[in-house]
């Protein structure tokens, strides 16, 4: 199996009601890119700046849909992990009864070749909680036919009430082969971002980034 059209290939298999629906689209599961970065010594702003060019290859996704992100999805837990040509990402989604059944997914990719691409599977979660009281997994196994996949989520990267997100340490077990190595993983709790406290946290964020 090959990936042609990322969005067609992903959305379909979602269980969505509403075209408008939004979910994430794996859009280049499996990237080469050049990034260019031109920096200077902190100490000094008149020093001259230093180009630093990173060749290699990566991860790129997209968040799709024109709906709240908080109307109808409850949890939204994603992860992925890259190494050399090989790219695994995975999925937990939990919806509204009502609006759609639960997505899992994990999916490894080689290039543009899919070797795996599985809905049956089960997620077990070690949670913890952040100082907002958002509970999040700070490990999780995950347990497929073909593969079992071990997270431990150690470093904080991004720190929110409604959203976390980490460097995580990935040992993936997949065709009688062992890969262990460093990834990313993120939680997303949206239905806070209907709670009015939460508002000047927001703008604080929306500040800080800019």
């Amino acid at each position: 199996m090959t990936i042609n059209s990322p969005q067609e290939f992903f959305s379909n298999e979602c269980n969505i009601n509403s075209p408008n629906s939004h979910y994430w689209s794996p859009a280049g599961i499996n990237t080469d890119y050049v990034a260019k970065i031109k920096i200077r010594r902190a100490e000094n702003q008149f020093s001259p700046r230093k180009k630093i060019i990173f060749e290699g290859n990566g991860y790129y996704d997209r968040n799709w849909g024109t709906e709240a992100v908080f109307d109808n999805i409850l949890n939204w837990k994603r992860g992925r992990f890259i190494e050399k040509d090989l790219t695994l990402v995975f999925f937990d989604t939990t919806y509204r009864k009502d609006y759609a059944k639960q997505f899992k997914r994990i999916i490894i990719t080689k290039g543009k070749d899919v070797l795996l691409n599985e809905s049956d599977i089960e997620f077990e979660y070690q949670n913890s909680k952040n100082l907002w009281g958002l509970a999040y997994p700070s490990k999780i196994i995950i347990k497929g036919k073909k593969i079992i996949v071990k997270v431990s989520n150690n470093i904080k990267l991004y720190n929110s009430p409604f959203r976390i997100k980490f460097q995580s340490e990935f040992e993936v077990e997949f065709n009688d082969s062992n890969l262990n190595g460093m990834g990313i993983s993120e939680l997303i709790n949206p239905k806070l971002l209907k709670r009015k406290w939460m508002y000047p946290l927001l703008n604080f964020n929306v500040i800080k980034h800019s």
